[in-house]
C-alpha cells in the first residue's frame, strides 16, 4: 500500500454519534481508501467487535466499489459533524459535506430516534466558502461549553451562515431557518 498520511486526521474519516461509528465518504478523491481502511479495522479489531455503526449510503463502505456506487454528490466528512449532547447534533454543509448526505444521515438518525422513543435536534449550518469543516469554527471545550469563531455565528455577521433547525422523531419534521445559530 502507498502511504496514507492524512489518515492521522481520523475525525475526517469517521466520528462517533451517540455511541455508533459514523463512517465517512470523503470529497477528496485522494482519500477514498481511508474510510475503507477504517471500516476494515472496525470489522476485524477485537476491541471494536460489537461497536455499532450508522448506515446512510447507497452501499456498505466495505464494498470495494463503494466510492463509486453512490451518488457523486454523496460526501460527508467527520469534521462537519459535532455532537453537542445526546439529543443535539450540528452538521456543517460545504464542498466537503453535501446536503444529500445530510438528508440521508438525518433519515437514519430519525429512524433511530423513533425506535428509541426520543427526539434528536439537528442544526444544519451552510458554511461560508473557505471554511473546510465545522470543527474549524466550533469546538466543544466541556460538557456545557463550546468555543466558536464569532463571525460565522453572529446573525448577519461578515461570515454568517444560514441555520436550519429540525427535530427528528416520530412527529412530522418541520424545519425552521434562522440567520444565526444563537438567535
Amino acid at each position: 500500500l502507498t502511504p496514507v498520511p492524512n489518515m492521522m486526521l481520523m475525525n475526517d474519516i469517521g466520528t462517533v454519534v451517540d455511541g455508533k461509528l459514523l463512517l465517512i465518504r470523503v470529497a477528496a478523491s485522494g482519500r477514498e481508501r481511508e474510510p475503507l481502511l477504517l471500516e476494515f479495522v472496525h470489522r476485524h479489531h477485537p476491541l471494536l467487535q460489537g461497536v455499532p455503526s450508522w448506515t446512510w449510503a447507497d452501499a456498505r463502505v466495505t464494498d470495494p466499489s463503494w466510492p463509486f456506487a453512490a451518488s457523486p454528490l454523496l460526501h460527508l466528512e467527520g469534521g462537519n459533524v459535532v455532537q453537542i449532547r445526546a439529543d443535539l447534533v450540528v452538521l456543517g454543509v460545504n464542498g466537503r459535506t453535501s446536503m444529500e448526505s445530510v438528508q440521508r444521515v438525518a433519515d437514519s438518525w430519525r429512524e433511530y430516534a423513533i425506535a428509541q422513543g426520543r427526539k434528536i435536534t439537528l442544526y444544519i449550518l451552510r458554511l461560508p466558502a473557505g471554511f473546510n469543516h465545522l470543527d474549524s469554527v466550533m469546538g466543544l471545550i466541556g460538557p456545557t461549553e463550546c468555543v466558536v469563531y464569532p463571525p460565522v455565528f453572529e446573525a448577519y455577521g461578515p461570515a454568517s451562515v444560514d441555520v436550519v433547525r429540525v427535530e427528528l422523531g416520530s412527529f412530522p419534521m418541520q424545519p425552521t431557518v434562522s440567520a444565526g445559530f444563537f438567535s
